[in-house]
């Protein structure tokens, strides 16, 4: 039932996704049709994307493989779903509350995305926010001493893998550029193409044998082949940083989005509480519901102890 929408849903949902889009994410094109003549549109597409994470959503929507399927999908439902129509399976009373289930959860959903907006600040506000947070709580910001270093990675720890190895040490012995010889030979084919470079890292990252040696290392230094489950290391260490605070700058994305979020859960709890308030549950109405359902329990069942 979840992608089953009506074209007034579609709309108020493609409305909370913001002014930046493109015309097609806030007015109807079709695409795709039945032979019948039923139709999906670009706001159906919008609707049905609301259940991908907004933060992936825009790179999965934009393939069109992607669209295709979604498309598909939504309209074998609708043809299906115009067929219990036909049937009047809209008049059972289940359907129907199940139908007015589904429209409540779109409702306040988009409620609470409104208050998750409208609680967000200017970015001047945020900004602020992310500093305070960063200057009244520094222990969270303290970090241990951090290497950076590039390695050769040969595979295997056979006979020949040692003599691989062994031969390219001596090739650095003799001079060779490190990143050359990383990237013409090294296994780690994603830090082969940035000549072996692993960026920074502290202790507890990496394998421990691969670990030991680069915080052994001076800056510059070559270690010998150095043995882990992936295979041989040949590991340079290039450059350190003492243990510290880390810059603001190198947080402040992470802080931001903590602001933003924190701000936006809080609007969110703030009027579902509103809501949960005016609550009033009818035990004995659910008294006799529970005992209904309990007549469907098959008598073997019912026989065991509750776990």
């Amino acid at each position: 039932m979840r992608s089953f929408r009506l074209a007034g849903v579609a709309a108020a949902l493609a409305l909370c996704l913001g002014a930046a889009h493109a015309d097609s994410l806030q007015q109807p094109i079709v695409v795709g049709t039945s032979a019948a003549g039923v139709q999906v549109t670009s706001l159906d597409l919008v609707a049905d994307a609301q259940r991908i994470p907004p933060e992936v959503r825009a790179q999965l929507q934009s393939r069109t493989k992607n669209l295709e399927q979604q498309v598909s999908n939504l309209l074998a439902r609708r043809i299906v779903a115009q067929q219990a129509l036909e049937q009047g399976l809209d008049k059972d009373p289940v359907v129907q509350a199940a139908l007015q289930v589904a429209r409540d959860r779109v409702l306040s959903d988009m409620m609470l995305e409104r208050a998750d907006a409208a609680a967000r600040p200017s970015a001047e506000q945020v900004e602020g926010l992310a500093r305070n947070i960063y200057i009244a709580q520094p222990q969270r910001f303290e970090v241990g001493e951090q290497v950076q270093a590039r390695h050769i990675l040969i595979a295997g720890k056979d006979a020949a893998a040692r003599a691989k190895a062994h031969q390219i040490s001596k090739e650095l012995a003799a001079g060779a550029d490190f990143a050359t010889l990383a990237k013409e030979h090294s296994a780690d084919t994603g830090s082969a193409q940035r000549g072996g470079d692993l960026g920074f890292f502290g202790k507890g990252r990496m394998v421990p044998e691969f670990e030991i040696t680069a915080f052994a290392l001076k800056d510059g230094q070559i270690s010998d082949p150095v043995e882990s489950q992936f295979g041989l290391h040949i590991i340079q260490r290039t450059a350190t940083k003492p243990a510290g605070k880390q810059p603001f700058e190198e947080v402040r994305a992470a802080l931001i989005k903590e602001v933003a979020d924190g701000l936006g859960r809080d609007a969110r709890a703030a009027l579902a509480d509103k809501a949960k308030a005016q609550v009033q549950v009818q035990p004995q109405a659910l008294e006799t519901v529970a005992g209904d359902y309990a007549k469907q329990i098959p008598a073997e069942e019912q026989a065991k102890p509750a776990q």
